[in-house]
């Protein structure tokens, strides 16, 4: 039996559902100019029940929101330098490394790289908590609406030759 396909505002996938075959290409990044996303799967899909899986790319000298949620999140470092602030403690990362971020915790994503960005594979059990009528979210400071001092101009990188690490 085939599952008749979605459409996802937020990840602009017309007639396409990750379990139908899209290709992470089709899907484009949205946010910025400072953090950018691209969602793969999502509790709004209705394709799973236990993952939010998501693409971060922070432009150079970048920053994400701040903010807090119930739900940990997993995030494996692909490529950059950067550092997490964690209920106010700093945690330093590089490419390869896993940063989590652990429940109920207020927390910010930071590209310490003024000249390159850095990208993260997002993993996050979003789902389960909004099933079980758990999910708390809160925004303790917005994304930022410009880009960082010598960010301007950046573009999260839609597609690429090398999907190991920027050259």
């Amino acid at each position: 039996m085939r599952l008749p396909a979605t459409t996802n505002s937020r990840t602009s996938w017309p007639g396409c559902a990750p379990f139908l075959g899209c290709k992470g290409s089709q899907i484009k990044f949205v946010d910025g100019p400072q953090a950018y996303s691209r969602h793969y799967v999502e509790p709004e899909d209705g394709v799973t029940q236990t993952l939010h899986i998501h693409l971060e790319e922070y432009g150079p000298g970048g920053k994400s929101q701040k903010h807090g949620h119930v739900n940990e999140a997993a995030f494996y470092i692909l490529d950059g330098k950067g550092y997490e602030i964690h209920d106010g403690v700093r945690y330093d990362w590089s490419a390869g490394d896993v940063a989590v971020v652990h429940n109920n915790c207020v927390h910010q994503h930071f590209n310490a790289d003024p000249d390159r960005p850095a990208r993260a594979l997002v993993l996050k059990t979003k789902p389960m908590y909004m099933f079980m009528n758990m999910l708390f979210q809160h925004l303790v400071e917005p994304r930022p609406t410009e880009p960082a001092p010598g960010g301007q101009g950046f573009e999260a990188r839609e597609s690429e030759g090398s999907y190991n690490h920027a050259k």
